[in-house]
């Protein structure tokens, strides 16, 4: 739950991500010698470019955020970059992942807080009566992050265009050219 909450709450705090120590890579390879952008063990293959444009949309814009892409392009890993990124710049991140629990108390007292947050929700789909209720109820400090896969977010565009829902979207499925080079340099060094 909230904060030491009761389990029955639908709002996790991303307590894990804004410790003191990150959270361990589930696979980190060797670090390279020189000045590869892949030198440092890292629980990612490459860091998305944008990750940092999603942090000053909600930083700066404060406005809610869609990631949409492919199966498989790393939505949810991009997702959790993000929500480390956040929690380092100190604002308080959730997730939420039970929409069978009270999520209407956990967004109003949200909103009583004195402090922005934001609120992850991965595969939205699932979760539009959540994204409604806050966009109805206009809640000033909070903001969402929510994703899903291109389909899904084709279906979805047009109940968040119902819900008045002020957002910019993020394809994630196309690298730019610094990504590129970060992933042929690291695919270089798997290779050789």
């Amino acid at each position: 739950g909230l904060a030491g909450e009761p389990a029955a709450h639908a709002l996790h705090h991303a307590r894990g991500l804004c410790g003191a120590r990150p959270p361990a890579p589930a696979r980190a390879a060797p670090a390279p010698q020189g000045n590869s952008p892949c030198r440092l063990k890292t629980p990612f293959l490459i860091k998305r470019n944008t990750t940092n444009l999603i942090a000053d949309t909600l930083l700066r814009a404060g406005g809610h955020v869609v990631v949409y892409g492919a199966l498989g392009n790393g939505k949810s890993f991009l997702l959790r970059q993000l929500k480390t990124l956040l929690c380092s710049n100190g604002l308080s991140v959730y997730v939420l992942d039970d929409i069978d629990a009270d999520y209407v108390s956990d967004i109003d007292y949200l909103s009583s807080l004195n402090s922005k947050n934001i609120i992850f929700i991965d595969g939205y789909d699932k979760y539009l009566p959540v994204i409604e209720y806050i966009s109805r109820t206009n809640q000033k400090n909070i903001r969402l992050v929510i994703s899903a896969r291109v389909a899904e977010h084709e279906y979805g565009r047009k109940k968040l265009s119902l819900y008045n829902l002020k957002y910019k979207e993020f394809n994630i499925d196309i690298l730019d050219e610094s990504e590129i080079e970060q992933f042929i340099d690291c695919t270089d060094l798997v290779i050789t």
